[in-house]
């Protein structure tokens, strides 16, 4: 098991993780909380959320998860870095 240390939190981004296990299933939830956050920071982030909600519309049934990740990572990387 992990647990928090002693040291106190900073501004920037926290990230926060919840699992469990039951047998054989297992569970996880992760959190991101961006506290004032720089303007790179934030960008960042609203690119990672864009290639999640494409990734997301892209997946049916039959469909590579590779693939839909591979559509949806390379034209946000073109758009951050050209």
């Amino acid at each position: 098991m992990y647990f928090s240390d002693s040291n106190l939190l900073h501004f920037g981004a926290i990230v926060c993780m919840l699992g469990t296990r039951y047998k054989s299933y297992c569970s996880n939830v992760v959190r991101t909380m961006l506290v004032e956050p720089t303007a790179d920071m934030q960008a960042n982030y609203d690119l990672l959320l864009r290639v999640e909600e494409d990734i997301l519309n892209r997946l049916q049934h039959g469909m590579c998860v590779c693939v839909c990740v591979a559509l949806s990572t390379v034209p946000c990387l073109v758009l951050k870095y050209g």
